[in-house]
């Protein structure tokens, strides 16, 4: 009996890795889909304006049309113009948004929290999402500074509730951030865990007189720079201008 605990603890550690791997592969899949699926309605818009700028030539080339007709042909033509003007903003709008859109919350796969340390962008899936990930963290920032998290107090002591209303807001404005995806908010809490103790050091290193944070700023001071040289045993040495030539003349 003795034997099969550590077998069988190998087992469900084996099973939790294969399911995990499962979940990534399929959430790999499911983002090659969605960028096919972009792909193919962009060149269907592209088809699309060609026969639409195909049909317009073939109008203009017609010889036995009315002074109306081709009036009307020419409204058509700049309808058709500025919807295709129309349509490029959109994509480039499409193409420099970095938030996803989840069209079906359904197809949304939950991403676990690792166990143990880890790197928070690689758990939440972002390593090739580097703007979405900055983003998300200054909008968790915000909504910790709007909430008036109390920044004196360590992770451990804060206000529960004010912790909560944190993720929810989180959640509710960032769409990547919802508990389906994240279990528990666990990556809402990593990002403002992290934060809430970068607050703290930074400002325990400005009570610091011999702090890392005031020697970097006594540094980027002239009479800091001075200050350190006098600490080093640096002197500053006063260059003597060379003799002055007389040309051989007393």
């Amino acid at each position: 009996m003795a034997g099969s605990r550590p077998t069988s603890n190998r087992r469900a550690k084996k099973s939790e890795r294969q399911k995990q791997s499962d979940e990534n592969r399929a959430d790999a899949a499911a983002k090659t889909a969605q960028r096919k699926e972009k792909t193919t309605a962009a060149a269907a818009k592209r088809a699309q304006r060609e026969a639409n700028d195909a049909q317009a030539a073939a109008l203009r080339d017609t010889t036995n049309t009315t002074p109306a007709e081709r009036e009307r042909i020419a409204a058509l033509e700049n309808q058709v113009e500025a919807l295709n003007r129309k349509n490029k903003r959109l994509s480039k709008a499409l193409r420099r948004s970095k938030l996803p859109t989840d069209t079906d919350p359904e197809d949304i796969i939950a991403i676990r929290k690792p166990s143990g340390k880890f790197n928070i962008k690689s758990a939440m899936g972002l390593d090739d999402n580097h703007n979405l990930f900055v983003e998300l963290q200054a909008s968790i920032r915000a909504i910790a500074i709007e909430v008036k998290i109390d920044f004196n107090l360590p992770w451990k002591e804060q206000d529960p509730g004010d912790l909560a209303k944190v993720l929810r807001i989180a959640a509710g404005r960032n769409s990547y951030l919802s508990a389906k995806r994240f279990p528990r908010h666990w990556a809402t809490q990593a990002i403002l865990h992290r934060y809430i103790n970068s607050v703290r050091g930074y400002t325990a290193g400005k009570a610091n007189p011999r702090s890392g944070v005031n020697r970097r700023r006594e540094r980027n001071t002239t009479v800091g720079r001075l200050e350190v040289m006098r600490r080093r045993g640096v002197e500053a040495v006063r260059e003597t201008p060379p003799p002055r030539r007389t040309n051989g003349m007393s």
